[in-house]
């Protein structure tokens, strides 16, 4: 038998080890990283859709897309920064009186951007509330026109909400073409009375009834300009604390407290709280008045020019007024530059050249 002879075992040389340490690394590297891309790419892949049966916490899908936020816009009354749904694109004036007996019911007042105050007849008070952006459900008792309510309220190109109103008032009405009269004498809908009070001091309107009037209506003039320029304050004066208008009887006493912490004036009259009233502004415009007939109403002042005062954070501005017959009324500092209110409610206390205003 023959014995082949023995092969002796050959020792991979050095060189030969390294290669073979190298491609081993390398081929492990190469798969790792082919098991993470296969991983990251399953993760990364849709989910199916979740039925209403599925038993996955809520916490485990999708987040819901974010809401997105309202446009918004400056209001032409007031300077402030309001949703762009809220602002009306016709503005809407409405006669609101101011009868002791007719306090008690008065509505909406508060939420008015701009609110004037001034005398109708026999030294009683009267406003012309001005909206641009609230909606209240009820505004009123509403009354009879004035030919000045008639005046300011062209200069807002927009609804005017009344119950009659003097002879004057009434013939201008008739050459206004820039407003919508809303009249309770002319079978409007708008104005109804509340059986729960007096007549005539029981007729209220709403928001909702006169935007819809004005939309049957087709009318639409419009406010298109900043009605005053507007800045915020840096810092709260308080050199002004009390503003005390004198109109006629202790009844039709006008005060503003100012409050530095809101940078608003609480307002009283007759002494009391008028409701929940805090202007931000109180401009004061002095103008000719008398008496014109034997009922004691007035002729006041629209045009020309005058002598005016702003409250503003705790600060007094003197200036004056001027009014061109189809122009706004524009109110200038000592500088005859422009005056400057901080954004909010305005009230505008027109007022007899005579008039003393206590500080």
């Amino acid at each position: 038998m023959t014995t082949l002879p023995k092969t002796p075992l050959k020792t991979p040389s050095r060189g030969r080890l390294i290669f073979l340490l190298l491609f081993v690394a390398v081929a492990t590297v190469a798969w790792a990283f082919f098991l993470l891309s296969f991983i990251s790419k399953i993760q990364l892949s849709p989910s199916p859709a979740v039925s209403s049966n599925s038993s996955t916490p809520l916490s485990e899908t999708a987040p819901l897309p974010a809401t997105p936020e309202k446009p918004t816009t400056t209001s032409l009354l007031t300077g402030k920064t309001i949703n762009l749904d809220r602002q009306l694109k016709t503005p809407v004036a409405v006669v609101i009186e101011n009868l002791v007996e007719a306090r008690p019911q008065q509505k909406g007042l508060e939420e008015a951007d701009i609110v004037y105050e001034t005398v109708a007849e026999g030294g009683i008070t009267r406003f012309l509330a001005i909206y641009g952006e609230n909606r209240p459900l009820s505004m009123g008792p509403v009354r009879s026109a004035r030919p000045y309510f008639v005046d300011w309220a062209k200069e807002y190109s927009g609804a005017f909400v009344h119950v009659g109103g003097s002879p004057d008032a009434m013939e201008a009405l008739t050459s206004s073409g820039n407003i919508l009269n809303i009249d309770e004498q002319l079978d409007n809908p708008v104005i109804a009375r509340d059986k729960d009070y007096a007549a005539p001091h029981n007729a209220f309107t709403s928001m909702e009834g006169v935007v819809d009037w004005i939309t049957r209506s087709h009318f639409k003039h419009a406010l298109k300009a900043p009605r005053f320029t507007f800045e915020t304050p840096t810092e709260t004066l308080n050199r002004v604390q009390v503003i005390a208008i004198d109109f006629s009887t202790s009844l039709y006493a006008v005060k503003y407290i100012f409050n530095s912490e809101k940078q608003t004036y609480e307002r009283k009259m007759a002494g009391e709280p008028h409701q929940d009233i805090h202007p931000t502004n109180v401009l004061i415009q002095f103008t000719d008045q008398q008496v014109v007939d034997d009922v004691l109403r007035m002729s006041i002042q629209t045009q020309g020019t005058g002598k005016a005062i702003l409250f503003h954070n705790g600060e007094v501005i003197h200036g004056s007024w001027q009014k061109n017959e189809n122009d706004m009324t524009q109110f200038y500092n000592q500088d005859n530059r422009p005056m400057t209110l901080s954004p909010g409610q305005t009230w505008i206390e027109v007022v007899s050249k005579d008039t003393k205003i206590l500080l």
